[in-house]
């Protein structure tokens, strides 16, 4: 079919009505690709969302349990450290054997790992600081009392974040269902950006066409 037949079969014979059809087409196809690329980007960005969002969580809670690890290792060594002051300070007021089982647990709990144990071993600590607290050490054993509990607090919440973090949803779905989006969202992104410069070059050539026939 020669150039005078597409004309003649156009609905927008001649040279203008060729680029007006040339226009409409990537008109269409910039409507189609708009529209699926629009839902397709709130979709991807959901899902990068919720991937930066659960990585920026688990920084601030493994830097979170740093912290508290840190901070129950220090009230335990103050602990021991006012155990010995108060020692210095009132050695004929003690009994030695509670003190030294004292420091012994004290040692014990900078080492352990387990919170069930730990508990065990801070209800002891606190029962025999009970025992060696008189008028002469209340001072100090009011403050020991305070940095192992503080500690014990420190511990729970250590657990309580590593529970938090063990239940944390599993990225590897999503990481899965983002590879199957991502290709496609590139590629619409790539077409659209095609199709509009197209667009513009056929535009630009239309007005050119109505200048001459002017």
């Amino acid at each position: 079919m020669n150039e005078s037949a597409v004309e003649e079969n156009s609905p927008f014979p001649g040279k203008e009505g060729l680029v007006k059809g040339v226009i409409e087409k990537h008109q269409k196809f910039l409507n189609e690709y708009n529209a699926e690329y629009s839902k397709l980007e709130n979709e991807v960005k959901k899902l990068e969302d919720t991937i930066s969002n659960s990585k920026k969580k688990r920084e601030e809670e493994k830097n979170r349990l740093e912290v508290l690890k840190e901070k129950k290792q220090q009230l335990y060594h103050q602990a021991n450290n006012l155990l010995g002051e108060m020692f210095t300070a009132c050695p004929e007021k003690l009994d030695n054997r509670i003190m030294h089982s004292t420091n012994d647990d004290i040692e014990e709990l900078k080492r352990t790992r387990q919170l069930e144990n730990e508990e065990k071993t801070i209800q002891d600590v606190l029962e025999k600081i009970d025992e060696l607290e008189n008028d002469n050490t209340r001072e100090y054993t009011s403050q020991i009392k305070a940095r192992i509990q503080e500690a014990s607090n420190a511990s729970s919440e250590i657990e309580s974040l590593k529970r938090s973090m063990e239940n944390e949803e599993n990225l590897d779905q999503i990481h899965k269902e983002l590879g199957e989006k991502k290709p496609r969202h590139n590629w619409l992104e790539r077409r659209i950006k095609s199709h509009k410069e197209a667009l513009e070059y056929w535009k630009n050539q239309k007005e050119a066409i109505a200048g001459d026939v002017a």
